[in-house]
């Protein structure tokens, strides 16, 4: 009987020290880290990493972008918006206001002193040169003569009538107004500053609010040699096309005359331009990284900006994200504007 008792303690310690081997082999892996692995044999998640760091034991999985960035050894990609240089018109103009008038207005005046007598027209009518559009009695008390015709000197239409029948006139004394309609001007006064714009080929962007808000260019007809030494502004005429319908003698117009004109330039938008210190410059996008150019800047004009020298008009620009670009970093073109770029005016 004892001795069956001490065989049995004795297999019992046996296998209770076998179950407690396999625990061990189970929580501490059998397969050194650098022993190759037996055929059929998969290595663990974690292996390979430092205890607790990532890719190692009780560690956290390494990030895939991490082990791309280590693997290429390239940096972060900088998101960036883009536009092409334009090649196009640059132009400045100033805002003025101006008042339309015929291109030709008289007055009418009798050629004897006496009374109307006859009115034979109203504000409005049309007439040729020569017609008779109001007499004059020129009879006095003890004595009768005939009434003498008083005829407009052009044809045009009666835009005013001064005098009133039965009333006594004088050869200094107009009696009404005749105007062309037909043929309109705009009369302007331009300040001394833009006074050197206005030539001959000087063109005006002509703005009417009254007659359906129209808008139209318009040529210099003629101006002021000279400044006006009270106003200090030059009188400038422009010529208003015929056959504009709506327009009358008396209306306000806004003109935008231009005062610098640059053709076939290279334009960028303003927020292209970084400065630093006295010097611009601008990130070009070129094969999926930023170029820093040095450039020489030119005329503002609204939005948009002259590059005089260090780009080329067709060049794509980086417009928005520059901030955080050196030349050569990388970038991703998450918006393209082009064609946004157009020929732009300023309003000074």
């Amino acid at each position: 009987m004892r001795k069956r008792f001490a065989v049995s303690l004795v297999v019992g310690f046996i296998l209770v020290a076998a179950a407690g081997f396999l625990a061990w082999r189970n929580l501490s892996g059998t397969i050194a880290p650098n022993a190759p692995l037996a055929a059929g044999q998969r290595a663990r998640p974690g292996s390979g990493g430092p205890p607790g760091g990532p890719g190692g034991p009780s560690g956290p999985p390494p990030a895939d972008g991490q082990a791309a960035g280590a693997r290429n050894g390239r940096s972060q990609s900088h998101p960036v918006k883009t536009d092409t240089a334009q090649i196009g018109t640059l132009q400045t103009y100033v805002k003025l206001t101006g008042e339309v008038s015929a291109a030709t207005t008289v007055n009418v005046f009798p050629e004897v002193v006496g009374k109307v007598d006859q009115i034979n027209v109203n504000v409005g009518t049309r007439v040729d040169a020569q017609t008779v559009v109001v007499t004059v009695d020129p009879s006095r008390p003890g004595t009768r003569y005939e009434s003498n015709p008083v005829r407009s000197p052009i044809a045009g239409t009666v835009t005013d009538i001064l005098v009133k029948r039965g009333q006594t006139v004088t050869t200094a004394t107009p009696m009404l107004t005749v105007a062309t309609v037909g043929d309109l001007e705009l009369v302007v006064r331009v300040p001394e500053r833009y006074a050197s714009a206005v030539s001959r080929a000087a063109v005006g962007k002509v703005h009417f609010d009254a007659p359906g808000d129209r808008t139209f260019e318009a040529r210099v007809k003629r101006f002021q040699p000279v400044i006006d030494p009270v106003s200090r502004s030059k009188e400038v005429v422009f010529g208003i096309p015929y056959g504009t319908a709506g327009i009358e003698p008396g209306m306000f117009a806004s003109v935008e005359l231009v005062t610098q004109r640059i053709p076939d330039a290279v334009i960028v938008p303003f927020e292209t331009i970084v400065q630093e210190a006295d010097s611009n410059y601008v990130f070009t996008a070129e094969n999926g990284r930023a170029v820093k150019r040095s450039v020489e800047v030119g005329l503002l004009s609204g939005e948009m900006i002259q590059i005089r020298s260090g780009l080329k008009g067709g060049e794509s620009v980086v417009t928005s994200g520059q901030g955080f670009l050196e030349s050569g970093s990388p970038i991703t073109v998450v918006g393209e504007t082009a064609g946004r770029v157009q020929p732009a005016q300023a309003r000074q």
